[in-house]
C-alpha cells in the first residue's frame, strides 16, 4: 500500500515539474575544435554539454529545462554567445567562432527580442557618450545647456523603457 502511494506521489510530482527537451543546432564556421553549451552559475561558467569538432560546422546539443534560462554557446566563456533556452523547442545558432558574440539565433522570437533589447541599450549608451562629449566640449553656457536638455530627453526615454519592462 505504501509503495502504491509513493508511486502515485512520485508520478504526480513528475508531471508538475515536467522538463522540456530543447534541441540546439549550432552552425558555426572556423571552430576547428569542440564547442560547449555553458551555464553561468555560482559566479562561474560550467559546461553542460560538449560537441566534438565537426568538419561540417554543425554542433548539436540537447538540454532539458523546466523554465526558460540563459545559456551560452562557444569555445570559451568570454567568446560565447548568449541564448535563451526553454520557450522554443528548437534553436538554430549561426555564426563564426572567431566572432561568436555576433552570432544569430534563428527561429526564436524570445532570442530576437533579447537581441533587439541589447541593440536598443547599446544605442542608448552610444547616444549618451555623444551627448556627454558634446557637453564637455561645449564652449558656451547655451551649448552646455542644450547638451544637458538632450541628456534629460535621453534619460526620459531610458526610464520609459524600464517602466515598459516592469509592466510586462
Amino acid at each position: 500500500m505504501y509503495r502504491l502511494i509513493f508511486l502515485l506521489l512520485l508520478l504526480t510530482t513528475s508531471f508538475l515539474t515536467a522538463q522540456e527537451t530543447v534541441k540546439i543546432s549550432a552552425n558555426l564556421k572556423d571552430c576547428g575544435d569542440e564547442v560547449h553549451l555553458m551555464e553561468f552559475k555560482n559566479l562561474r561558467f560550467s559546461s553542460l554539454a560538449t560537441a566534438p569538432a565537426a568538419e561540417d560546422g554543425i554542433y548539436e546539443f540537447e538540454v532539458n529545462t523546466e523554465q526558460p534560462r540563459l545559456l551560452y554557446v562557444g569555445q570559451l566563456p568570454n567568446k560565447a554567445t548568449p541564448i535563451i533556452v526553454g520557450p522554443d523547442k528548437q534553436l538554430e545558432v549561426t555564426g563564426n567562432c572567431r566572432y561568436l558574440q555576433r552570432a544569430k539565433v534563428e527561429n526564436s522570437p524570445y532570442n530576437a527580442a533579447y537581441a533587439a533589447m541589447k541593440a536598443r541599450i547599446a544605442a542608448f549608451k552610444k547616444e549618451n557618450n555623444i551627448l556627454m562629449t558634446k557637453m564637455v566640449r561645449a564652449k558656451t553656457d547655451e551649448e552646455k545647456q542644450a547638451a544637458i536638455d538632450d541628456l534629460k530627453v535621453l534619460d526620459k526615454e531610458r526610464l520609459e523603457l524600464l517602466d515598459s519592462l516592469k509592466s510586462e
